[in-house]
């Protein structure tokens, strides 16, 4: 892998600021990095808005995108790496994996077909012959470092989203219901799916699994992928196929009208005692 250090010295004719948001190159269009809470974006931009073929990262250089964009969001063909072993490449529209393509989980399993809002649709699974196998087959990505005034400018900005979140309004959000009734009982109706994988029951093996996913306008729950593993694949792999059976939800909205919201879940494997 290639290390590609995210400065925007070479392009830096113009800085310009948004209420959450810094972007420094060539204004209008032109080459360009955008900060925000999240991260940042390398490429070709206009006006501020990502346009094109980039490399983005987040804050902790633990996501990492290259490939289109369109309107500041993933758009097109690209190529995408998460954390707890997860990569996808193939199509995106809206910011979500949606069309043809292929993804890799930390088991060593693949599913190759279309997606929809993130999540396997029609196609098939697979499992490769060991994780070196797997490693052969994933697509190169390069490792992102970051300078320390762009780590101090990420900082900064991550600071104000958190003050003007905790100064807004919050009554004016209401949660998404999963069955009508509150996020809570989604975390029982996912421990009522779970089936305790033999593998990690045979070795006597308990762990941690956090999701994160989005519950979209329409109620849909998108994009869901973990965030931080067991240590056994096993788990992390049950924890996300239980995540990808949930129904439709009933979506939040803010001043009466719906938003996409996004939660990061735990869920917990616990051997019963004898």
């Amino acid at each position: 892998m290639s290390v590609v250090c995210m400065s925007a010295q070479e392009v830096r004719d113009t800085v310009v600021t948004g209420p959450d948001w810094r972007y420094e190159g060539q204004w209008p269009e032109g080459e360009g990095v955008r900060y925000s809470a999240e991260g940042l974006i390398k490429g070709r931009f206009v006006k501020g808005v990502a346009e094109g073929m980039c490399l983005s990262s987040s804050a902790d250089c633990q996501q990492i995108y290259y490939g289109e964009f369109k309107n500041g969001k993933r758009d097109g063909y690209g190529r995408l790496a998460r954390p707890a072993g997860f990569f996808y490449e193939g199509v995106f529209k809206d910011g979500y994996p949606e069309g043809v393509g292929t993804m890799f989980f930390s088991a060593a399993f693949v599913f190759k077909g279309t997606f929809h809002l993130g999540k396997p649709a029609e196609g098939s699974y697979y499992h490769m012959k060991s994780k070196s196998d797997m490693k052969e087959h994933i697509p190169d990505f390069p490792e992102v470092e970051l300078t320390k005034g762009q780590k101090k400018i990420l900082k900064n900005l991550q600071k104000q989203k958190t003050k003007s979140v905790e100064t807004a309004d919050k009554s004016l959000l209401e949660s998404p219901k999963f069955f009508g009734e509150s996020p809570n009982l989604f975390s029982k109706w996912v421990n009522g799916m779970l089936e305790y994988p033999s593998e990690a029951k045979l070795a006597k093996r308990e762990g941690d699994v956090r999701i994160r996913f989005d519950v979209t306008e329409s109620g849909e729950l998108a994009d869901p992928y973990v965030i931080s593993g067991s240590g056994n694949a096993s788990l992390d792999c049950e924890a996300l196929r239980v995540v990808l059976l949930s129904p439709e939800w009933t979506p939040g909205t803010r001043d009466g009208k719906p938003v996409t919201v996004t939660y990061s879940f735990p869920i917990y494997f616990r051997l019963k005692a004898n």
